[in-house]
């Protein structure tokens, strides 16, 4: 019992010395703010991880999820459904005092199960059939690559994530951020029981984070720090928040004052263009004068060409950082299958009349062809960024040399480029066999409304 209040009592003494010394260089510096690099040696963590302790520190602010990746095909589905399942299983396991059992309980309840079937099992020895205790860092992969899927974050580091999306799994669910949640701090001790020492992680970078994969969730590491260590640091890191903070760009501006839709236009405010209109040169005699933004809209909507559906007229914050990226969305795809039936719409042979249950498809189909048709550069803008996102190949400044030099020497890369043109001949062909000649029905409407088809390829 002695020992226990004496070692109790050495470590409170530490972390009185460490406060005091953090005071006392305080009053020397005059409450000067320090740089980052005087921060780090001062905490003993890196940049890298200082940037997520200070993120852990921003309760208020949750972490955004720019992009994710997948790499297990059979991806275990934790949703709303899947909780509600298991929760009479958990609440008759568990049968502690505790009345209400939370989503995130039941997910670690599942966590913990699968952890207990592996190190029950364990792992054959090879060449007999003795079994011995399945290896920690084993175990940790084995769940990981059952369980997480892999986000990066908007401060360009890598979290571990649940998919609580659809049950039945489809690639776009799983390149959607919405479908995927952070993992709970109380749950990511199950999937880093190899790491035993934690202070060789404290000066990482974030490319010693990722080899290939992300190796661990850096979230684990600074969470026992701030609860352990970084304990006599909290009022430091406090002091330094502005070092972490960045610069708000005009979307987080206009989000935050306005409401979540983005809107490019005001039809409720007049075009203002300041302009010299005293002299005109010929050349703008010629053209029929300046170029009117007011007259062109209006006649663009005269003919037609512009919607002003409000549904479909306004990007969203969450669509924004996705669409900047891959401007035209993954399901505006086309596949051989797609592009076979289309042709076979678009033909009929008066010798061998079809059903006509044969002619009934899904128009979605069309559209996508004439939308990646008339996309070409958004196709072409479309591909690196899925290629680079499926590779973990990220821009470091703007040297591009070494993601070329991966894409070039990777079969798997070289492939998807392949397809991506495949499908997009594809589209073009479609649009072109849609649009050679158009429906009797579509004739007669025509003349008698005495209006002309302009063709899509003219």
């Amino acid at each position: 019992m002695s020992k226990k209040v004496k070692r109790q009592s050495s470590k409170n003494e530490k972390q009185k010395k460490a406060k005091y010394e953090e005071a006392e260089n305080e009053e020397e510096t005059g409450l000067l703010l320090l740089t980052m690099k005087e921060l780090g040696i001062q905490t003993g963590l890196s940049q890298f991880m200082l940037q997520v302790a200070m993120d852990l520190l921003e309760k208020h602010k949750p972490l955004t999820l720019i992009n994710i990746v997948c790499p297990s095909s059979d991806i275990s589905v934790l949703n709303k459904e899947v909780i509600e399942a298991t929760r009479n299983h958990c609440v008759e396991t568990k049968k502690t005092k505790k009345k209400v059992y939370t989503d995130d309980d039941v997910r670690k309840f599942i966590v913990e199960r699968r952890e207990k079937t592996l190190q029950s099992e364990g792992v054959r020895i090879a060449g007999s059939t003795l079994m011995e205790k399945m290896d920690n860092s084993y175990k940790d992969e084995t769940l990981v690559s059952e369980f997480l899927g892999y986000a990066r974050t908007s401060k360009d580091y890598f979290v571990y994530v649940y998919y609580v999306g659809p049950s039945t799994v489809t690639k776009s669910d799983l390149a959607n951020p919405e479908n995927w949640m952070l993992v709970h701090k109380a749950h990511l001790g199950h999937f880093h029981r190899r790491i035993k020492d934690h202070k060789p992680y404290y000066t990482h970078t974030k490319y010693d984070q990722v080899e290939g994969a992300p190796l661990y969730d850096p979230r684990f590491l600074m969470y026992k720090w701030l609860a352990k260590a970084g304990q006599v640091h909290k009022p430091l890191l406090d002091r330094h928040r502005s070092l972490f903070l960045d610069e708000e760009d005009f979307v987080v501006r206009h989000y935050e004052k306005n409401s979540s839709a983005l809107h490019y236009y005001d039809e409720s405010k007049r075009d203002c263009l300041m302009l010299d209109l005293t002299t005109t040169t010929m050349e703008e005699e010629s053209m029929g004068g300046i170029f009117n933004v007011e007259q062109d809209r209006q006649r663009q909507q005269a003919n037609g060409y512009r919607v002003s559906d409000s549904e479909v007229c306004h990007v969203t914050i969450e669509e924004f950082p996705l669409l900047s990226r891959i401007p035209l969305p993954v399901e505006i795809d086309l596949n051989m299958e797609e592009f076979l039936n289309i042709s076979q719409h678009t033909y009929v042979n008066e010798k061998r009349l079809r059903p006509p249950e044969d002619f009934i498809c899904d128009p979605f189909v069309m559209v996508k062809a004439a939308i990646m048709a008339l996309n070409m550069e958004m196709q072409i803008r479309r591909v690196p960024p899925l290629v680079g996102d499926a590779k973990l190949q990220i821009l470091e400044g703007d040297n591009v040399k070494p993601i070329l030099d991966y894409i070039g020497s990777h079969a798997s890369c070289t492939d998807a480029i392949k397809d991506a043109t495949q499908h997009s001949l594809l589209a073009f062909m479609a649009t072109e066999a849609m649009t050679r000649e158009p429906p009797s029905h579509i004739k007669e409407i025509l003349e008698k409304t005495g209006q002309e088809l302009v063709l899509l390829d003219s």
